[in-house]
């Protein structure tokens, strides 16, 4: 290459660059000022995820997802499940700045995606090294992967940041990789080359799971480049060496994290079940679930968040010809690789990062769209590559970049649209639910809004439906049981409808057993049932399994006052209270016991501690009166009583300390 087309070359990786920084700024810039939505709720706003004290920092690299955010209520019975500590640090240092403005939170995830596209761009580049227009075909389908709308669910959304954490860093370790390829390292900078490209793959594997795959498209790379046939005799030390321990490395790494997460989970899998019963059934359900990515790859007209997929069985025609087909093409994209052929490459890397959404690992989400970030991008190249290589045996006139500015503005309008979906839950659950009003986490969040608003018909209603929806078996879908069973329990409470609660709660044990919040919820339904012996059993569980959870321990006295064992509720909250001294309901339990014991100036110390906390509690003014009555203090019962008037003259405490002493 002469001086003046390097120069030109380097004007142009420019000119790309800044194009593909503009792209995704102007076109992600129109999702910033929507809100927390979905997971983002319990991630971030309720520290499901988020890292508060150093005991959670610890948690983090120990425990999964699932168990972190049980870590109050119990033990999680778990034999792996997701873990994702980077992920959790980054989004607690947003916390430690910003809070819960979600401004800023969008803005990170638009920085991290954009690292994803430059990364993106350069490794394109390394792909079609020996190809003349390889940078402006590496470019062009990187800024359609730059604006396509199947990002929308890993840029927009907060906690799809995940994603493109995860990307960032494997495509970074891949781009070390690929350089010391292409480039004579001298034999002293190799380990620490080696080592650069096994941290930043640490780093991904640590924000999200599917960064395991990264090795195997690292061997497809290795492979496709060190090809004896073209490469210089200069440059042999280094494909020997660099590439080589470098591969090995991230080998190395991948086997040692499963080996970490069998440790520190008891397992390596992802803890969901495998939908489906046999091999066959596997491949023609995932045939149908590629040929569908790529149609939403290739003409993404309305991405959607619904992951309610059905399942096809072995005698439909047409869904047994799409996995053949498949099968075809995954032969074919060997065959390509094999030859080292640039649409092998980007064939493979489509496949490669879109096996565990296939079902071949065990998740929760078998088919959702978000899986094609980064998996589109290798589809995208494939087709550039393929378009550019007919353009030039017609010897088309029409440069390549017209069609892909044609094209990109016909994206960007669709990602735009897609984007204003997720300004809101309501409008987010809405479009989803009139995509499939099937789709169960769409009926479960529009179940918990008509709770928040005391509409417990209405969202038993929606739970009812989706709750029927995840034992349709004629589908694939997934609904957190959990959630769903707690909700439909606590709605059957605030209809009074007790046996009900009870059952759902029951089976809300069975889902998640050892944990202290169940244990609670069914306690409360048995002891509105009045089987306070069950009640009991119940609340106890729950205080074993954590003795400083404040709704065991106060719902354990207030069945103890209700069931008039005043003594018991004595004896629970008098040496809880010295560890908490600052808890009003336990305060005012404690004094209403001795209240009806007939202790009354120990009742005094009680409620007027819980008046210190809580001025405004009428009830407890009232008790307090109550207690200076029976003293014969009644300057200062009178002092109290009026007090608890002004306050709530409505009270029932209030009322009936009134009546008492009024006729007395």
């Amino acid at each position: 290459m002469t001086n003046s087309e390097a120069n030109a070359f380097r004007k142009r990786t420019r000119l790309h660059i800044l194009i593909l920084v503009f792209a995704v700024g102007l076109v992600w810039s129109f999702g910033i000022f929507g809100e927390f939505v979905w997971i983002d709720r319990v991630e971030i706003l309720e520290a499901g995820y988020r890292v508060t004290s150093w005991n959670d920092f610890q948690a983090i690299w120990s425990t999964s997802l699932d168990a972190y955010l049980e870590r109050d209520f119990g033990n999680f019975e778990s034999n792996g499940g997701y873990l994702r500590p980077i992920y959790a640090l980054c989004i607690s240092l947003d916390w430690w700045i910003w809070g819960g403005n979600p401004l800023p939170y969008k803005i990170h995830n638009i920085f991290w995606h954009g690292w994803v596209v430059i990364g993106l761009y350069f490794l394109g580049r390394q792909i079609f090294l020996r190809r003349n227009n390889g940078d402006q075909i590496s470019f062009a389908s990187t800024l359609l992967f730059a604006i396509h709308p199947c990002g929308v669910h890993s840029v927009t959304w907060i906690s799809g940041r995940k994603d493109t954490m995860c990307a960032a860093f494997c495509v970074t370790a891949l781009l070390i990789l690929a350089n010391l390829i292409s480039r004579k390292v001298p034999i002293i900078k190799i380990p620490a080359a080696c080592g650069l490209a096994t941290m930043v793959f640490a780093l991904g594997i640590f924000s999200k799971e599917l960064a395991f795959v990264t090795p195997i498209f690292a061997t497809v790379l290795v492979w496709y480049r060190f090809d004896p046939a073209k490469t210089q005799e200069d440059h042999f030390d280094a494909i020997q060496h660099g590439p080589r321990f470098c591969l090995g490395a991230m080998w190395i790494l991948a086997v040692l994290g499963f080996g970490y997460r069998k440790i520190v989970l008891g397992g390596t899998g992802l803890n969901a079940e495998n939908p489906f019963d046999s091999v066959l059934q596997w491949l023609v359900n995932s045939g149908n679930l590629i040929f569908h990515f790529i149609g939403v790859v290739l003409v993404p007209v309305d991405p959607t968040i619904v992951d309610r997929w059905p399942t096809e069985t072995v005698n439909d025609p047409l869904a047994v010809s799409c996995a053949i087909g498949v099968v075809a093409l995954l032969i074919f994209a060997w065959i390509m690789v094999w030859y080292r052929k640039p649409l092998g490459i980007g064939l493979a890397w489509f496949f490669i990062w879109l096996v565990p959404a296939t079902g071949v690992i065990s998740l929760n989400h078998v088919y959702a769209e978000r899986y094609l970030y980064p998996a589109s991008w290798g589809l995208i190249l494939a087709a550039v590559y393929l378009s550019d290589c007919v353009a030039r045996k017609f010897k088309s006139p029409i440069p390549l970049t017209a069609p892909i500015f044609a094209i990109s503005i016909l994206w960007c309008s669709w990602t735009i649209i897609a984007i204003g979906k997720w300004n809101s839950e309501d409008r987010l659950f809405s479009h989803a639910l009139d995509q499939d009003e099937h789709y169960v986490e769409g009926l479960m969040y529009f179940g918990s809004q008509a709770m928040q608003n005391h509409d417990p018909l209405k969202a038993i209603e929606f739970l009812q439906k989706a709750n029927e929806s995840l034992l349709d078996d004629k589908f694939q879908s997934y609904g957190s049981k959990q959630v769903l069973f707690n909700n439909l329990g606590q709605a059957s409470l605030d209809l009074h409808d007790y046996g009900s609660a009870k059952n759902w709660f029951e089976k809300l044990l069975q889902v998640r057993p050892n944990n202290a919040l169940t244990m609670i919820q069914l306690a409360k339904a048995n002891q509105a049932l009045s089987d306070y012996q069950q009640s009991e059993r119940y609340y106890l569980a729950a205080f074993k399994l954590n003795p400083g959870f404040e709704d065991a321990v106060i719902g354990l006295s207030s069945l103890y006052l209700e069931s008039g064992r005043y003594i018991d509720c004595i004896e629970l909250l008098i040496p809880w209270l010295a560890q908490h001294p600052e808890n009003h309901q336990a305060r005012v339990n404690a004094g209403s016991a001795m209240i009806l014991r007939g202790e009354f100036e120990l009742a005094v110390q009680q409620f007027s501690k819980a008046v210190d906390l809580d001025p405004d509690d009428a009830g407890s003014l009232a008790k307090l009166a109550w207690c200076h009555f029976e003293l014969l203090d009644l300057e200062k019962g009178n002092r109290r009583i009026d007090q608890a008037k002004q306050i709530q003259p409505d009270n029932p405490t209030v009322k009936f300390v009134l009546e008492k002493y009024s006729r007395q």
